[in-house]
């Protein structure tokens, strides 16, 4: 089609653009997978949204501009585009669908437009090559879900007129805007402590950060997702700040009957505290 020029390492889309356009673009991928290519589409007009599953499973798309006037990127849009490095992504996008980027693994960094609101389920799982997330102003939602697997993000960046969220000094943990819940901490491994203030440790928090050895725990913690705040199949020792009498009385949130929360045959909780007692031991 005119409006498509093919070149050894780029696909260029001027002038009008939708869905079929896009298809023969997917095709022209699909014809040259030997290649790494970029797609450009900063100068197609007309194109509202990026179709669900459009480019799933695209290996050698190499970087996407989108271009303005697109406004949602819908579900499983780039489902493992593994060989994925950059987005740019128009400030006309407000929607990103679910599972969106899950398995781009080759991606390092992720701007998300200033008009989207919400983060949702596994939009950038298993992205585990990402290593800064910028989070706009006008975020509502980050989904528990959405950076699971990520191990690699160490700088999580929110704006700071940010009313929903907040982040560590350095920027490895999302907390909510007073920094009482424990959202994400993607990144956690070995010898993690919890900061003094948290009341409460999110869903999924932990629950696949497979490399932690160890979790300090403060007396502040009220509440906990017991069915996948913590790893399960991992030996670990939690450190309590507190004592056993106030680690008892710590809320699991959907609890399950299946369950054992903290209690785990194969982790350790040592006490900080003695019961009736302000001494600090540590044992």
């Amino acid at each position: 089609m005119e409006n498509i020029i093919f070149e050894s390492d780029k696909i260029i889309v001027n002038g009008k653009c939708d869905d079929s356009i896009l298809k023969e673009v997917r095709a022209i991928l699909d014809e040259n997978k030997s290649l790494r290519i970029a797609l450009d589409l900063s100068k197609a007009t007309g194109l509202k949204k990026i179709e669900s599953g459009i480019f799933a499973d695209c290996l050698n798309l190499s970087s996407i501009v989108i271009p303005e006037g697109v406004t949602e990127i819908e579900e499983s849009a780039f489902n493992s585009c593994s060989g994925l490095t950059n987005v740019t992504f128009a400030n006309s996008i407000n929607e990103i669908g679910e599972n969106a980027f899950i398995h781009c693994k080759s991606l390092t960094s992720v701007n998300i437009p200033c008009n989207v609101t919400e983060i949702p389920y596994c939009a950038f799982a298993y992205c585990t090559g990402l290593e800064i997330v910028d989070i706009p102003s006008g975020i509502k939602n980050i989904s528990s879900s959405a950076f699971l697997y990520c191990q690699n993000l160490e700088n999580i960046l929110v704006a700071s007129d940010c009313q929903t969220y907040s982040t560590s000094d350095d920027n490895k943990m999302l907390f909510n805007k007073d920094k009482t819940v424990l959202v994400a901490y993607p990144s956690a491994c070995g010898e993690v402590v919890v900061p003094a203030g948290v009341e409460e440790i999110g869903d999924l928090v932990f629950g696949c950060c497979d490399g932690l050895k160890s979790v300090r725990i403060p007396e502040s913690l009220k509440r906990y997702h017991i069915k996948s705040s913590f790893p399960i199949d991992i030996k670990m020792t939690l450190l309590y700040e507190g004592d056993s009498d106030q680690f008892d009385e710590i809320k699991a949130v959907d609890i399950d009957i299946d369950e054992i929360g903290f209690k785990r045959p194969d982790w350790k909780i040592k006490y900080l505290k003695k019961a009736n007692s302000n001494r600090i031991i540590i044992g």
